[in-house]
């Protein structure tokens, strides 16, 4: 254990003490995490009394400034010269100045060395090597003005407090130029560092502050602000044992600081992938098992709830911090209080956050100027029917606090008409089976077995991202008609959130799916108007009378009371519709009333074997005006083998509006002695389309678009003809 430590510190610090064969590779990396880390784990132990003499001291190297005798930088350069006192540390007991590597500066006074030379500002004394000072002095001269002029002022107005300092006679803290290194690349390979004391816990700790002196002036002054933040961190008495055991948000604020200071810079802009991409994008927001570019690329969480809630969420956060031990109830505490109804939690916000990640419109404000890579997907699918059907299921395993984004390309089939988003994760998802086919159902789930759950669509529609998301976390189903132009979906992005902190809670160490995983169920039907006709005709005879009657239907339209059209982004979810534990079934498919159509009905009679008379009638009336959808085509069951993708009809005719019936011409009727009589309204048989989809006969065609018949009438064997419905599309 305390040999580790060493080891990590000597890393860090470029100790040749490090065998060689830990020496790794630092490429990519931003920060020395070395002495922090070290900070931390001394103050779980708690305190470095509790490490031997002998490691305490190796470790004291590392707990000052480079450039006071006795430091870590001294002991690697023995023959570096003493200049004078210079009032850094306060001696633990009084003795006079040491003169060699060997002052043991926790406990006596030690000198600086004459091979440093500082730049003293209102805020930060800005140390280089005498060696460099062709290059540094100017270097150091810049950041004095940008930490004077903008990151001190920006950041301790926002924070409300200033880093403590190892420096006695000011507040100024010291901030170190200095040849960290660089990559096989040769960039600057740590660019920074804070430095809190080790010897004292992990939080409430004086810091001081290396930068990479090989970094561009860009690079300095954001990786200055990126420290300095830090170094502010470091002032809060936190709960928790250490300021590193808020791990993510660590990291996050003070790149979000970067941001905050120097919002025209570009230089973060390259970190956020790290954070949405790769395998990355679905872990916890917290997990301390994520490399440091994660926690680097996270700043987007806090530049989100500065979005949303103002800069100040950022110290509420922190200051919330001091109550909690964890980051994440602190960053729940911190939206609450800057919500002003104090009802925001983090759940509430967390799904609203993932829209942003992968909306451009959104992103614009992460970068300002640069659009970021979107997250990277779990699945990346098209659709590929299979007899007119397909459906397509995402499978979730989310931690806490963590993101999971699905594709689903539909413009690569053409033919794909019916659409349904099954929600099978706030609602638990299964089929019900029917004569019709499998019908979708939905059950009722507790508010606390989908408290944090969210499922959210981005679409785009006719080439064209729509502005916002489509909350569906209350929606069990929501369907769309690809053949309605204003229903045109190209891809759909699924984006599913875990929004649970509480590590009680059902759904914090994964999201639990309570039955079949949610997704899309599609089909081939048509699903915009169906225009047809129907020619059909009724034989009777009996001892008495031979009777046929007519139907002629032209002109016909059928259309949807359905919504076909994706509805408006952004709309405000409705509350959960049902109980827990309640069933709720869908609907088969697009529910139609008639629109447009006439019909040409014709009736003769004619009297045999007997006394009687014939008689005739007939009229041409409209059959629009039925108000209640009545006709059902099974758009999303699927073809079974107890199930037809097919049509009810539930009467044409006898729906129509009061007026428009039949039987309303004029009769006449010759008896056989020759006396003529003549009426109105005679009765009709009820010749009418009715259709039931159970019948194989009334099944839609392969393609999706046609369903026709021959005559038969719900079976009955006297009714011949012809009917037709053809379904539009785009």
């Amino acid at each position: 254990m305390e040999q580790s430590l060493l080891y990590k510190m000597y890393a860090d610090y470029g100790d040749p003490a490090l065998p060689a064969a830990l020496k790794g590779d630092d490429v990519g990396q931003i920060e020395g995490t070395a002495t922090s880390e070290v900070s931390a784990a001394i103050a779980d132990l708690g305190g470095i009394g509790m490490l031997s003499a002998t490691t305490a001291d190796a470790l004291h190297r590392f707990a000052a400034p480079p450039y006071i005798q006795g430091s870590w930088w001294h002991q690697q350069h023995p023959t570096a010269v003493a200049l004078s006192t210079h009032g850094i540390h306060r001696p633990r007991a009084a003795a006079a100045a040491a003169t060699s590597p060997d002052c043991r500066f926790w406990e006596v006074q030690c000198s600086t060395l004459q091979d440093w030379k500082v730049i003293v500002g209102n805020n930060v004394n800005v140390w280089y090597l005498t060696a460099n000072e062709a290059t540094d002095a100017l270097q150091s001269a810049f950041l004095v003005l940008e930490f004077d002029n903008k990151i001190v002022p920006k950041l301790t107005d926002l924070m409300g407090r200033y880093p403590l300092t190892t420096t006695v006679t000011s507040n100024r803290v010291d901030v170190i130029l200095y040849d960290l290194g660089v990559d096989k690349d040769g960039n600057a390979s740590p660019e920074g560092r804070t430095s809190p004391n080790i010897a004292m816990q992990g939080k409430e700790v004086p810091v001081h502050i290396y930068l990479n002196r090989v970094l561009s002036r860009d690079g300095l002054k954001v990786q200055a602000a990126h420290e300095y933040m830090h170094a502010i961190q470091y002032s809060y008495a936190v709960k928790a044992n250490s300021v590193n055991d808020y791990y993510t948000t660590q990291e996050a604020t003070a790149t979000w600081a970067s941001h905050f200071v120097y919002p025209e810079n570009k230089w973060i802009t390259t970190y956020p992938k790290h954070y949405l991409t790769n395998k990355f994008v679905s872990d916890s927001y917290d997990d301390k098992s994520t490399p440091p570019l994660f926690r680097y690329g996270a700043y987007i969480f806090p530049l989100f709830l500065e979005k949303t809630l103002g800069a100040n969420v950022i110290r509420a956060i922190w200051e919330e911090a001091i109550s909690f031990n964890t980051e994440l109830p602190a960053i729940d505490a911190a939206i609450t209080l800057m919500d002003p109804l104090h009802q925001l939690t983090f759940a509430d916000l967390w799904p609203k956050f993932i829209a942003d990640c992968w909306n451009q419109n959104a992103l614009n404000f992460f970068t300002q100027f640069d659009i970021l890579d979107h997250p990277s997907l779990n699945a990346d699918e098209s659709i590929l029917m299979s007899n007119g059907f397909v459906a397509v299921q995402h499978p979730l395993i989310l931690p806490h606090a963590s993101m999971a984004f699905y594709r689903v390309n539909f413009a690569a089939n053409p033919a794909t008409r019916s659409v349904t988003f099954v929600n099978g994760l706030t609602f638990s998802f299964g089929e019900l089976s029917s004569i019709f086919g499998n019908m979708a159902s939905f059950t009722g789930v507790s508010a606390l077995k989908r408290h944090g759950a969210s499922m959210q669509v981005f679409l785009k529609v006719n080439g064209v991202w729509l502005t916002g998301q489509h909350d569906l976390g209350s929606v069990p189903w929501s369907t769309v008609c690809r053949d309605d132009p204003a229903g045109n979906i190209d891809e759909a992005i699924f984006m599913y959130g875990n929004g649970e902190i509480d590590p009680k809670a059902f759904n914090y160490e994964s999201l639990q799916v309570p039955a079949q995983a949610p997704g899309v169920l599609a089909t081939d039907i048509g699903c915009r108007d169906w225009t047809g006709s129907v020619s059909l005709s009724q034989n009777t005879t009996t001892s008495s009378s031979v009777t046929t009657e007519t139907v002629k239907i032209t002109n016909l339209r059928l259309h949807s009371d359905m919504p076909t059209a994706v509805p408006p982004p952004n709309l405000v979810p409705a509350p959960y519709p049902i109980n827990d534990g309640d069933l709720f079934p869908a609907a088969y498919g697009y529910i139609y009333y008639v629109v447009s159509g006439t019909a040409t009905w014709t009736y003769d009679q004619h009297a045999v074997g007997g006394p009687g008379c014939d008689s005739s009638d007939g009229s041409t009336f409209s059959i629009v005006g039925a108000p209640n959808p009545l006709h059902t085509f099974t758009n999303w069951t699927p073809p079974d083998s107890t199930a037809f993708h097919g049509v009810t009809l539930n009467g044409l005719i006898r729906n129509a509006a009061p007026g428009a019936s039949l039987g309303m011409g004029t009769w006449r009727c010759v008896a056989p002695d020759g006396k003529v009589t003549t009426g109105t309204g005679l009765a009709s048989t009820g010749l009418d389309l009715t259709l039931n989809q159970v019948d194989p006969a009334v099944k839609i065609s392969g393609g999706g678009l046609t369903v026709s018949g021959s005559g038969m009438l719900n079976g009955d064997p006297t009714t011949s003809g012809t009917w037709v419905l053809t379904g539009e599309t785009k």
